[in-house]
C-alpha cells in the first residue's frame, strides 16, 4: 500500500474510532443519568428540534442526552465522507474529490431538506 493511502486511511479510522467512543460516552452518560435520577426514558422527552435539544440538555433529561449521543453516531458516516473529500483535496486527487464532494452534497441535502420532500 502507498504511504499516502495508509496515512489517509489512518486519519479516517481514527476519526471514526474517536467518534464512536465519544458517542458511546454520551449515551452511557445518559443511561447513568437515567439510573441516578430514576427518571424513566419515554417518548415524550425525545427532542425533535434544536430548541428541544437545548432545553433538554440544560435540564439534563436522560432521553435528550441519549438522543444526542445517537445523533452523533448517526452523523459519523456523513463526517467520514466530508473528511474524505478534504483529504482528497490535500492529495490533489480531483476525481475522487469531485465524487466524494458530490456524495457529501447529496447527504447534506438529504439531512437538511429530506423532511420537506
Amino acid at each position: 500500500m502507498k504511504p499516502k493511502i495508509q496515512k489517509t486511511e489512518l486519519i479516517i479510522s481514527l476519526a471514526l474510532r474517536w467518534g464512536v467512543i465519544f458517542s458511546a460516552a454520551i449515551i452511557a452518560f445518559g443511561i447513568l443519568l437515567s439510573l441516578i435520577t430514576s427518571n424513566a426514558i419515554n417518548n415524550a422527552e425525545i427532542p425533535h428540534t434544536l430548541l428541544d435539544f437545548k432545553i433538554g440538555l440544560m435540564a439534563l433529561h436522560p432521553s435528550v442526552v441519549i438522543a444526542l449521543g445517537l445523533l452523533f453516531l448517526i452523523a459519523l458516516p456523513i463526517v467520514r465522507v466530508g473528511l474524505t473529500a478534504v483529504l482528497f483535496a490535500f492529495e490533489k486527487d480531483y476525481i475522487y474529490l469531485f465524487l466524494s464532494g458530490l456524495v457529501f452534497s447529496i447527504l447534506l441535502f438529504g439531512v437538511f431538506f429530506g423532511k420537506m420532500l
